[in-house]
């Protein structure tokens, strides 16, 4: 796998990140609070093809918070109201099938650099 196709980044200062590309663009995922958005568990930024996931929240919600916050990136003209529903029956479905398995969530094999 070459440099461009990495989907973690090196160690460096700063907070935790990973990149996918979806639709042909690179995306980046920080754990850091979003800008000017100090209330905000998530935010996806379109500008800087940037999804922001709060410190604090990554501790909570985070299948909720990644669910909605990715809901936002693939279908950017959906209202807020069908996003928090999105993210809602993600939830209850993943942990529905967690509670098929002791618990456990299996994640698949996908690669995030196609």
């Amino acid at each position: 796998m070459n440099k461009a196709a990495s989907t973690q980044r090196k160690r460096r200062k700063g907070p935790p990140s990973m990149r996918f590309k979806f639709d042909g663009d690179w995306w980046t995922v920080k754990v850091q609070r979003p800008p000017s958005k100090e209330l905000c568990e998530g935010m996806a930024h379109y500008r800087r093809r940037t999804v922001y996931l709060h410190p604090k929240a990554v501790s909570g919600n985070l299948l909720g918070i990644v669910a909605h916050e990715l809901a936002h990136v693939t279908m950017p003209c959906v209202d807020e109201t069908n996003i928090r529903d999105h993210e809602r029956l993600v939830s209850v479905v993943v942990r529905w099938a967690a509670s098929l398995n002791e618990g456990k969530v299996t994640i698949g094999q996908h690669r995030a650099d196609k």
